[in-house]
């Protein structure tokens, strides 16, 4: 599509935005109205008078209340909600964000969810609470800055004719902006920059998350099925022991106002006070999950292998139409250290709520408890579908004796907790998507402190459980030489057809201890286009893997370069 057919493509879509909601009044948006997330289901524009801060949960044990938080399961994932047709959010200048115990308390969060529902129907681990997803089209969002949040900023599945324009987002621990099959999406002068780690810092880690998520999940259970005395007894109990253990940390979040107040006193009692909860506190301060600046996939969460081809869903959905003008991705950093998953039949041992069984976790009391209410709820058909565990007695038996019958249990060490493979710090991540245009962008600073697994723990783990090896899945990204969750990337294509890169910049990218990568054609990518482009200032491990600079896999075709320059010299590999 050409660039000027490109701008009347946006300027068709504004002028139907406009067309459309002529005639209809102004939303003006106070604080007050953040009681609890915001729905826009009608058309029109939504202005905010003044900066909103999101405090759904403004009291120490609220997070435990699943009956206030209606069809959201696992609470409340959202601070806007939009499910309309036509619908200009202008923020006018300010800023919205989550409150600092919100943050630390609704660990799955986005500022802006465009959807009814922060997963596709049956997708995710969240039990399904709808049948049908509602999702916004024809949307602008505009004019300020969204600030503090424990996921995204923005998160969209299965939408349509989107405009992002005069925005900052900051201060996001997983992605600045998340869209799953959308088709059509613009953004112009949008500055993706400072996620969790530059200025705020992380004090919780995934595994508080989870207890959280999977607290709620059992008294769900607990609540929505007629249960046995023995199914009632062990949901009591295992959920006493979380919150037996989450209840000092809570008293620590809400009697400080800073993140790095309450770092500091979850780090005494972490260290101190409850050593073997130390598994709860995140000691190295940033995220230690995936970091991406833009991520646009095809359907459903993006959290496997990068996309292989461009129709890697079965039913050929896919994103399109994509433009990225005159923005910037920078100061993004992460330590993504990835850990060993526990396998059963090659497939990693689900716990329930998106977590996985770890070796990290398998000594701890409170997740040995978790581990045998699962089981035992799993053994009844009505309750199964709802939990959506694979814990059985053959996993139990594993954790706690090291039996292993026929070798069906094992360890993967390309995982993270939340059985995420494709890891690390990403500015910009292109999957499973055709027809991009990329002008103007500057992506820089893009740090992962991430290390590779420790040798040592491997063998010891061998030992222990008597596994003859730990496997190592591919992300299919510099396959076999895998280095999950250690990679800084400027920009990957993966799965891409017909994308156009030009006066672009990508540069100042570190990773000290895994693999930095400039910009990557990856896996089955046809008709990519890179003109008057610079890629220099790589930083890679200097024992494991050279920087790469401008990669492209040997399966993508049609692969042209104008005016590409290259500055490898620069690198210390």
């Amino acid at each position: 599509m050409s660039c000027d057919g490109s701008a009347d493509l946006i300027e068709d879509i504004s002028g139907a935005i406009h067309t459309a909601i002529a005639g209809i009044d102004d939303t003006i948006l106070t604080q007050n109205d953040f009681t609890k997330p915001y729905t826009i289901s009608k058309s029109g524009r939504y202005i905010l008078s003044e900066n909103i801060m999101f405090n759904f949960y403004p009291n120490p044990y609220d997070i435990f209340d699943v009956e206030t938080t209606g069809n959201d399961l696992f609470g409340f994932p959202a601070g806007i909600k939009i499910t309309a047709k036509n619908v200009i959010l202008d923020l006018s200048g300010h800023t919205i964000f989550q409150g600092v115990q919100d943050f630390c308390v609704q660990r799955f969060f986005a500022l802006i969810q465009l959807n009814n529902s922060p997963f596709a129907i049956g997708a995710g681990p969240i039990p399904q609470s709808r049948c049908t997803l509602e999702s916004a089209s024809y949307c602008i969002i505009r004019n300020g800055e969204l600030g503090l949040t424990s996921h995204q900023a923005v998160l969209g599945n299965d939408n349509s004719n989107l405009i992002f324009e005069d925005l900052k987002i900051s201060d996001f621990e997983v992605t600045g902006v998340t869209l799953n099959n959308v088709n059509t999406a613009y953004f112009n002068r949008v500055t993706i920059t400072r996620s969790i780690g530059v200025n705020r810092i992380l004090p919780v880690s995934p595994y508080w998350s989870s207890l959280i998520f999977n607290y709620r999940l059992l008294k769900l259970t607990f609540l929505k099925f007629f249960i046995t005395v023995c199914e009632q007894n062990s949901i009591v109990n295992t959920n006493n022991h979380i919150r037996s253990a989450l209840t000092p940390f809570l008293n620590v979040i809400y009697n400080n106002r800073t993140l790095t107040c309450i770092y500091e006193q979850i780090k005494h009692l972490a260290c101190k006070i409850y050593p073997y909860n130390k598994f709860l506190f995140n000691e190295s301060k940033l995220s230690p999950c995936g970091v991406h600046g833009i991520k646009i996939t095809g359907p459903n969460p993006s959290v496997t292998q990068f996309h292989q081809t461009i129709d890697d869903d079965p039913e050929k959905r896919k994103s399109q139409n994509i433009f990225i003008w005159d923005s910037s991705i920078n100061k993004l950093i992460a330590q993504v250290n990835p850990t060993v998953c526990v396998t059963k039949n090659k497939k990693n041992v689900h716990i329930g709520a998106g977590l996985k069984l770890t070796a990290d976790i398998m000594n701890s009391k409170i997740v040995q408890s978790l581990l045998s209410t699962m089981s035992l709820l799993r053994r009844n058909p009505r309750i199964a579908p709802f939990i959506r565990t694979n814990v059985d007695d053959t996993v139990i038996n594993f954790v706690k004796t090291g039996e292993n019958p026929n070798g069906i249990m094992g360890f993967d060490g390309a995982f993270d907790m939340m059985g995420h493979l494709n890891k690390g710090v990403m500015a910009l991540r292109i999957g499973s998507t055709c027809h991009v245009d990329l002008s103007g962008v500057i992506i820089t600073n893009i740090r992962n402190l991430g290390k590779q697994l420790n040798p040592c723990v491997l063998d010891c783990l061998k030992k222990k459980y008597k596994v003859c090896k730990i496997d190592m899945s591919s992300d299919t990204f510099l396959s076999p030489m895998n280095y999950h969750g250690t990679y800084a990337m400027g920009a990957i294509f993966s799965g891409s057809e017909n994308c156009d890169i030009s006066k672009c910049d990508i540069y100042d990218i570190t990773a000290p201890y895994g693999a930095a990568v400039g910009l990557a054609v990856n896996n089955v990518c046809k008709t990519i286009n890179i003109s008057d482009t610079n890629i220099y200032d790589l930083v890679s491990c200097s024992t494991c893997f050279d920087s790469a600079t401008f990669v492209i896999d040997e399966k993508s075709t049609n692969i042209a370069t104008t005016n590409l320059k290259l500055n490898p010299a620069s690198t210390t590999a």
